[in-house]
Order: structure tokens, then C-alpha cells, then sequence
């Protein structure tokens, strides 16, 4: 049973989020490739967080639509804490 999700995206305020591409593969490197449908990516723009993260208080929102049979949190919580220009997410999978 495919189903959709929806993953919030909040990356360093210097990253180059008008570059399509650099989104594409920031999303990529999080849920992988292997089973999952990347639907759209929307650009939420630069806001300022609620409370400092990484010692950063602004940071650009990156909402993708993804399809898939399954999504394993644990393994974007792995790729998220390798990656340089991730600061946090939230996974959401929708009815």
C-alpha cells in the first residue's frame, strides 16, 4: 500500500535554496531513493527558529511530498546527523 508523507525540512540559513537541484538532493540524501517518490519540494523560506538549534536562530524550511510503501524514521534521523546542511525534520505520514 503506497502512502504519502509529508517531510519538513529545516536546513542551514546559508544553504543555496534557490538552487532546485541542491534542494532535490538535500531531500534525496534524507529518505534515500530505493522505493520512494519525491512528489514536490516547496521552498517555505528563510524564518527565524523558536529556540536556537546548533547555536543557528534562523533557518530556511524546505516541505516535501513524498509516496512510498514505507519510510523508516530511524533511518532519516541516521542521514540527518551526517549531513552538514540539515539542522532538523519532521516526518509526517498523511491518511
Amino acid at each position: 500500500m503506497i502512502r504519502t508523507y509529508e517531510l519538513m525540512v529545516v536546513v542551514r540559513p546559508d544553504f543555496a535554496a534557490d538552487d532546485e537541484g541542491k534542494r532535490q538532493e538535500v531531500i534525496e540524501k534524507l529518505v534515500g531513493t530505493d522505493g520512494v517518490s519525491i512528489s514536490s519540494i516547496s521552498l517555505m523560506g528563510k524564518k527565524r527558529l523558536a529556540y536556537p538549534i546548533q547555536k543557528l536562530s534562523e533557518g530556511i524550511y524546505l516541505l516535501a511530498t513524498l509516496a512510498s510503501n514505507a519510510i523508516k524514521s530511524a533511518d532519516i534521523e541516521k542521514r540527518s546527523s551526517l549531513s552538514t546542511d540539515v539542522i532538523s525534520y519532521l516526518l509526517l505520514a498523511k491518511k
